[in-house]
Order: C-alpha cells, then structure tokens, then sequence
C-alpha cells in the first residue's frame, strides 16, 4: 500500500533520517520504536508528506505520491512543499494521522470536531455527518459530551476524540505519533484499548510508541530506529526477545 525508497531527511547540516526503506501493506500494524531523537516522528511526517524528504519516493497504491533526487537549498525546498500540498488532500484522508498532542479543534463542539471534514472533504450532509459523529462517540462513551466545548474534555478524551475523528474519514492506514506520551498514566490504557480495537477492524497502522508491551502485543512488524536509521526490523517475538544488533539489546535492557 505504502512505500518509502530510500528517504532522506536532514535540517540545515543534521542528518534526521538516512536511506530509509519501508513498506507497509494492507491490514499490518507496524510499530516503531526506539531513544528520543532518532527520527521516528520525522519518518512518521515523511510517511504522508507533512514534512517533504530531501531526498527518496513516497508511493501509495503504486502511484508516486513525492519523488525527487536530492533538495538542495531552503527555496526549492518551500516551492516543492508549496506545490506538492495543493495535491495531497485525497492522500492524506487515506493516510491519517494521530498526534501527540492531539490537535483537536478548541474553538469548536467535540462533535462539530468530528463533523467538520466530513462535511468539508467528504460533501456529505450537515445530518448524516452528525449521525456519524455520535455513533463514533458513542463508541468511546463520550456522547454525553457531543455539544461539549472540545477544551472541557480530559487529556484521555482529547485523544479518544482525535483517534476516532481520523477514523471518520475511513483511511486505509493510520498513524499514530506517539498518542500516549502527552497523557497521565491513568489516561493511558483507555487510549491503548481504542487503539487495539480499531486496527481489530482491518485498518492499517504504524504507530511510534515508547509503550514496549503494547508494541509487542499489536505488532505485526516492529522496526527499530536509532541515529536517523533501521537498525532492525522483526516479528514482536524476535525483536523483544531475541534481538540481533547490540544496540537493540542495549536499547531494550533500559526500557524494560
């Protein structure tokens, strides 16, 4: 479904991401883990173009979405990034994203949140995007809330909110830039749970977490980064019980 070949990413003289090679496919679950400042957020904003690589090709579905062979000064960059948004709103519904801070709307309902881009890229009606956005909520148990202020919710409930208003739009895969990190610990589980159950649903996902146990139990792929590259990809088994590279065992021998 999506494809990265050979991304490169760097900021002034910082090497972000290097020669990155990815695939994910339909209904696979994929988590990326590894040390803060590796490059995990950054290759996730690569994956659907909310930051433009230096260098590589994004395809989805077998249609070159970015290709180029190398950026080479901050004006090119920004004509690029300028010409390339005008012909990713189609891409980006069907590759959702979910971030850590969750991003919601504060100046709108908890249900108008859920409404707007149904009504706004998907031309559906005012009363059916609405049916829609309270079966979700109630899903989450957050109908109660529908005509809510959207700043009233709990961190936990934010989240719950923006993970089922990417859902909304139906996307072939989501993903998720760390959903847990900015929640107390009480407030994790919930958005866990959620998580857990919409990917149960066929949907595919790549998720950045520092949750090891939740990576090992969601996963069908696990990729470990660290300095800009993949060190090692694996089945969950084989990455958190019998890793190859010292540095995965060093990583996991902390986090553990």
């Amino acid at each position: 479904m999506i494809k990265l070949e050979n991304i490169n990413k760097t900021f002034g003289t910082q090497e972000v991401l290097k020669n990155i090679n990815l695939e994910v496919k339909d209904n696979q679950v994929i988590s990326i883990i590894g040390p803060s400042g590796s490059g995990k957020s950054t290759l996730l904003r690569c994956i659907n173009l909310l930051e433009i690589p230096t260098s590589g090709k994004v395809i989805y579905n077998d249609k070159v979405m970015f290709s180029h062979p190398g950026i080479t000064s901050k004006r090119e960059y920004e004509k690029i990034s300028r010409s390339i948004d005008k012909s990713l709103n189609s891409y980006r519904e069907k590759v959702g994203m979910v971030f850590q801070h969750f991003n919601i709307f504060k100046n709108l309902s908890v249900i108008d949140n859920i409404t707007l881009a149904l009504i706004q890229n998907k031309k559906i009606s005012k009363e059916e995007a609405e049916k829609i956005a309270l079966n979700l909520l109630e899903k989450i148990g957050l109908r109660d809330k529908a005509y809510c202020k959207s700043t009233k919710l709990s961190g936990g409930e934010k989240q719950r909110l923006a993970i089922i208003r990417a859902t909304a739009l139906k996307p072939d895969c989501l993903l998720f830039d760390e959903p847990t990190s900015a929640l107390d610990p009480e407030m994790v589980k919930e958005v866990l749970d959620l998580i857990k159950e919409i990917v149960k649903e066929g949907m595919s996902a790549v998720i950045v977490t520092h949750e090891m146990r939740f990576a090992e139990e969601i996963s069908d792929l696990v990729i470990f980064m660290d300095k800009g590259e993949i060190v090692e990809v694996g089945k969950p088994e084989a990455i958190f019980h019998n890793p190859s590279s010292n540095r995965l065992k060093d990583f996991l021998n902390k986090v553990l």
